[in-house]
């Protein structure tokens, strides 16, 4: 079969868990001999990275999902790069893949995926046409987004199951990762650091672990929470910590670029989100062998086992989040417990190499399917 030519589509902004499974996915296709290019902000760091790699990069600076002139240049990218496969990494870039099939076709028939990565609720009629028509098949990151996906009306026969992926760490060096926490945040080394990392978006609900900490000091005073990451709620997120007068207790630790290697220093990782695709942020720090504790919900509890891996909550209770972050917090026989085969397990089902070659295999796949 001649090399395989992929046209990656990611309109966002920022650079997230997706973008991030989108870079791994550029790195392992260069890798392995796909010849690939980005269609991207002009100003994104995913431009960035394709850039680094010697990748071709395209601009596409969608306003919105219901971009037209984004879909009509989508489609001048197509009949410039000649991909056999247009892969849109995003629900925004979804969109325009849709827009652009019904109208501006073109005149090289590529066969069109969409990687779906988060549980966000679907609902509206354009959402289920460009879901029903933007792409010929939807990888689905876990059980969860697949069931999602098949209630919103999608065929089964138009959806496959592939794991986002993790960077497996050669070696972990726990003390040099505390220091590093340590210099971060201020905190002192005989505390207990909760850490946490996503966009700071309201579907995490950081709120939540941060009125946690305020409670759960009064059982465990040295307790102390780090989350690492940006977005539209540090603002509110800065208020809520100066109002309930946890200062010296919480650090926002802003963007980072590789959160994880502060991750095997921590004491316990906590993801609150009423709703994950699958947290590559979970996976991270349980292949550091850090006790986890999760919201039961979609993409989390697909990660976390109870009692196994991690402790999962009530993902409707404050209260019973308290419960289980004391219970964890207050036991380190417990936190050893559930680590002992974090790391094996990690490898096994979210190791970055087999995962992106679960991607690159299928091209392959639906290519021979195509031309059989």
């Amino acid at each position: 079969m001649k090399s395989i030519r992929v046209l990656h589509v990611d309109s966002e902004k920022g650079y997230g868990g997706g973008q991030r499974q989108l870079t791994f996915l550029l790195k392992s296709g260069k890798e392995n001999g796909l010849i690939q290019a980005v269609a991207c902000r002009d100003n994104s760091e995913i431009k960035n990275i394709a850039t680094s790699l010697n990748i071709k990069t395209f601009d596409i600076n969608q306003a919105n999902s219901i971009d037209i002139i984004s879909s009509y240049k989508l489609k001048k990218i197509i009949d410039i790069f000649k991909p056999v496969i247009v892969h849109t990494h995003t629900s925004k870039s979804l969109a325009i893949s849709f827009l652009q099939k019904i109208l501006f076709k073109s005149k090289y028939r590529a066969i069109y995926l969409n990687t779906r990565r988060v549980s966000f609720p679907l609902s509206g009629w354009f959402t289920k046409k460009k879901y029903l028509h933007g792409a010929d098949v939807h990888i689905c990151v876990s059980k969860s987004t697949m069931n999602q996906l098949i209630a919103f009306g999608i065929n089964t026969d138009k959806l496959v199951v592939i794991h986002s992926g993790i960077q497996i760490p050669k070696r972990i060096d726990k003390t040099s990762d505390r220091g590093e926490i340590l210099k971060l945040t201020g905190f002192s080394y005989n505390n207990l650091i909760i850490g946490s990392s996503g966009n700071l978006l309201p579907v995490k609900r950081f709120d939540w672990l941060i009125r946690a900490i305020k409670n759960v000091k009064k059982d465990i005073p040295n307790i102390k929470l780090v989350i690492f990451g940006d977005g539209q709620k540090m603002n509110d997120l800065t208020l809520l910590i100066q109002s309930l007068n946890i200062k010296d207790s919480v650090c926002l630790a802003g963007h980072k670029t590789d959160p994880e290697g502060f991750f095997s220093g921590l004491d316990i990782f906590c993801m609150t989100s009423e709703l994950e695709g699958l947290s590559g942020s979970l996976m991270d720090a349980m292949v550091r062998e850090v006790p986890l504790l999760g919201s039961n919900t979609s993409g989390i509890n697909d990660i976390i086992q109870h009692n196994e891996n991690g402790l999962l909550f009530n993902v409707s209770s404050e209260q019973d989040l308290q419960e289980k972050l004391i219970e964890l917090a207050s036991s380190h026989s417990l936190r050893i417990k559930l680590t002992k085969k974090s790391r094996n397990t990690a490898m096994e089902k979210f190791g970055i190499k087999s995962t992106t070659m679960q991607n690159i295999n299928f091209y392959k796949k639906i290519l021979t399917l195509k031309h059989q």
